[in-house]
């Protein structure tokens, strides 16, 4: 019986190597905006802070990634199949979304709801946005981070890490065709 059940275990590599990747991003923004808050001390207009919100989201999202990763390499198949590939792409753009919403829940005290609605926007490219006052709603950090979702959903989350995927094993071409 336990025989003609699946292990789709596999599928948490890549979903953990793009985790990861989401966050040594956030974690980029924290970074940068740390340095902007130095060099450029002068009020800003919008609420302060959101470096340490993503600090907190780039911890919380790398641990969970690499956890990911290391688990699903552990069970990895040789092959990927349709199956796995299709899952793969829908669990990543669901992790994507949720851990992209993690700025915005701590740095802008947005509800859960609202800051997934703004991170799947953001990586979907669909321009929508729950903010009434982006300028002014959202800390220099999190403008960052909210660009820089929006320019990595340009890219396409997943086309963007199909260069990377051969190299951890994944099936690349695979995921690309689930994807189109």
């Amino acid at each position: 019986m336990r025989r003609n059940l699946r292990d789709y275990r596999g599928v948490f590599k890549p979903v953990g190597a793009v985790v990861t990747g989401l966050g040594v991003c956030i974690a980029l923004c924290a970074l940068v905006g740390f340095l902007f808050n130095i060099v450029d001390p002068q009020p800003f207009k919008g609420p302060p802070g959101g470096e340490l919100a993503l600090v907190f989201a780039a911890v919380a999202t790398v641990i969970t990634g690499g956890s990911l990763f290391v688990y699903g390499r552990r069970f990895e198949s040789p092959n990927l199949t349709r199956r796995e590939a299709i899952l793969s792409v829908a669990m990543i753009w669901f992790a994507a979304g949720v851990f992209g919403a993690i700025p915005f829940v701590f740095g802008a005290r947005m509800s859960f709801a609202d800051a997934f609605f703004e991170s799947v926007s953001g990586l979907t490219t669909t321009g929508a946005t729950v903010i009434t006052q982006i300028e002014t709603g959202l800390s220099r950090p999190l403008l960052l981070w909210r660009s820089l979702i929006q320019w990595l959903g340009g890219m396409g989350i997943v086309v963007l890490f199909v260069a990377i995927f051969p190299q951890v094993g994944a099936g690349g071409r695979r995921l690309f065709e689930s994807e189109a």
